[in-house]
């Protein structure tokens, strides 16, 4: 296959519009490289400036939600003498990744951020955490839900 641009995307497309025909005779082939080809084309169009604002976009939402994670533990009692801003913002940042699970990672990354605030700040935060946890998760989850429904 040719890496030159723009020839990838076809030939991807009839090899798969083939391996579809086999299966389902409807299918063009032909047909499944141009829609690829049509779809490459509007992903590169203008991709050397959204994909930047892309970048901020989605920093921006983990520097929210992070805030509204913080926000949520101060309210529940864990200050920040017990749970320091810096402890907090590392066990999100690895804790994250987890959100590549089902649901947003709901339970796998929640479990593995109370175990890193349980391990830095001890065994006294782990209930006002875990309700902060839920809150946050009710917040950020449940709520874009609630409120997309109601729209």
């Amino acid at each position: 296959m040719s890496l030159e641009p723009g020839t990838c995307a076809p030939r991807v497309g009839e090899r798969l519009g083939r391996a579809v025909h086999l299966v389902r005779r409807r299918t063009d082939p032909a047909e499944w490289s141009r829609a690829l080809r049509q779809s490459q084309g509007h992903v590169a169009e203008g991709f050397g400036t959204r994909f930047p604002q892309a970048l901020l976009a989605s920093g921006g939402v983990l520097v929210a939600d992070l805030a509204i994670l913080t926000l949520c533990l101060r309210l529940m009692g864990v200050d920040a003498e017990a749970l320091p801003l810096v402890d907090l913002v590392a066990a999100y940042v690895f804790a994250f990744p987890l959100t590549m699970f089902p649901a947003q990672g709901l339970g796998v990354m929640d479990t593995a951020l109370l175990a890193s605030f349980a391990e830095t700040a001890g065994q006294g935060v782990v209930e006002p955490a875990l309700a902060a946890v839920i809150v946050w998760r009710a917040v950020t989850v449940a709520g874009p839900c609630c409120w997309a429904s109601s729209r």
